[in-house]
C-alpha cells in the first residue's frame, strides 16, 4: 500500500493515510454510510427489520413509521406528523432533499387512489417493449400456450444476448406482474442454450404484455391482516411418450402467498425438496416483515 500520488509525505513515506470520511468511488463507502445512518436511526428509537437490514421501523402511541432505505433514497410513510418530524430530523444531521408523494420508486410506478396504492411498472414494461422492436406487436391473451413443446433438436440461436437480456428485464418485471411469473420461470431454465421455440415463447410473453400493459398490484387500506400462505406441490407433467422430454418431465413444487407462484424443479426428490426450500424461505422473509410490524405494536 502507497499514500496517492501527489500527496506523499517525504518525513512518513511508509506511512499510509487515515480514512477520515467515506468518499464515493471507494469500496468502503456504501457500508460506512449505512453504518452510519442506521446508527443515527437506532439512536432515535427506530430497529431495523430481521428481514431486510434496509427496513427500519419506529413505533410511537398508535403510529407506526416505516424507512426504507436503498443507497441514498429513502422511503417512507405514515401519518403525516411523523413524516414531518422524521423529514426535520433527517435534515438536521444529513444534506437530503425532500421530493413528496412518491410516484416513482425503482422503476416502479406509485399511484394514490381512494381505496389504496397502485403498484405498476406499464413505463417499464414499453422499455422492454421497445428494446424488443415490439412496440406495435399484436396482443395476446395468454403468455404462453396451454401445451408448450419442445425438443432436443430444436434450432440454437446463434446469439443468444439478445434472449438472455430480454429474459432478465421480464423477471424484473415480475415484481408487479405475477401473472406472467409461471411464463418466465419457464422460459428461464432455458438462459444456457436457447433455441428459435425459446425465442418465440419470449414473444409471446411479450405481446401478452403488449395488451396488458396497465396491469399491476392494489394494496387497498381495508385489507385484513390475515395472512394466507400454503405449500404445495403440483403432481407429475411428465408425458408418457416414447422417448422422455427433459423440458417437461418435472414436478411443481411451490408455496402460495396470495396467488403467487413458486419455484420449479426438475423430477427428483432432492431438487424439489430444494426448490421448495427455496421458495419457503422468500415467503418466510414476507413473513418476517409483517411480524416485525404487528408484534412490536
Amino acid at each position: 500500500m502507497e499514500q496517492p500520488p501527489g500527496t506523499a509525505d517525504p518525513q512518513y513515506p511508509s506511512h499510509v493515510c487515515k480514512l477520515r470520511k467515506a468518499l464515493y468511488g471507494l469500496k468502503q463507502a456504501p457500508r460506512a454510510w449505512f453504518d452510519r445512518f442506521s446508527i443515527f436511526l437506532l439512536q432515535y428509537g427506530f430497529f431495523g427489520s430481521l428481514a431486510n437490514p434496509s427496513l427500519f421501523i419506529f413505533h410511537s402511541n398508535s403510529d407506526t413509521l416505516i424507512l426504507l432505505l436503498y443507497i441514498d433514497d429513502i422511503l417512507t410513510g405514515s401519518s403525516a406528523p411523523l413524516v414531518t418530524n422524521l423529514i426535520q430530523l433527517l435534515s438536521s444531521e444529513f444534506a437530503m432533499k425532500d421530493l413528496g408523494p412518491i410516484h416513482h420508486f425503482l422503476g416502479i410506478e406509485i399511484t394514490q387512489t381512494p381505496e389504496g396504492l397502485h403498484l405498476s411498472q406499464s413505463h417499464y414494461a414499453l422499455t422492454v417493449l421497445e428494446r424488443a422492436g415490439m412496440v406495435d406487436c399484436k396482443p395476446m391473451s395468454t403468455s404462453l400456450e396451454a401445451k408448450t413443446k419442445t425438443t432436443t433438436n430444436d434450432i440454437l440461436l446463434q446469439d443468444p444476448h439478445v434472449f438472455r437480456g430480454l429474459v432478465g428485464a421480464l423477471q424484473y418485471l415480475t415484481l408487479t406482474r405475477p401473472d406472467i411469473s409461471y411464463s418466465v420461470n419457464f422460459i428461464s431454465q432455458f438462459m444456457h442454450a436457447p433455441t428459435i421455440i425459446h425465442f418465440k415463447m419470449v414473444h409471446r410473453i411479450l405481446r401478452y404484455i403488449k395488451g396488458t400493459i396497465d396491469t399491476g398490484l392494489n394494496f387497498t387500506s381495508h385489507s385484513t391482516l390475515d395472512l394466507c400462505a400454503s405449500p404445495m406441490q403440483i403432481g407429475q407433467v411428465a408425458l408418457q411418450q416414447d422417448a422422455p422430454q427433459p423440458d417437461t418431465a418435472h414436478s411443481l413444487a411451490a408455496i402460495s402467498f396470495h396467488g403467487v407462484a413458486g419455484a420449479r424443479a426438475p423430477q427428483r426428490r432432492l431438487a424439489t425438496a430444494e426448490a421448495t426450500f427455496c421458495a419457503s424461505c422468500v415467503r418466510c422473509c414476507v413473513l418476517e416483515i409483517i411480524l416485525d410490524l404487528i408484534i412490536k405494536l
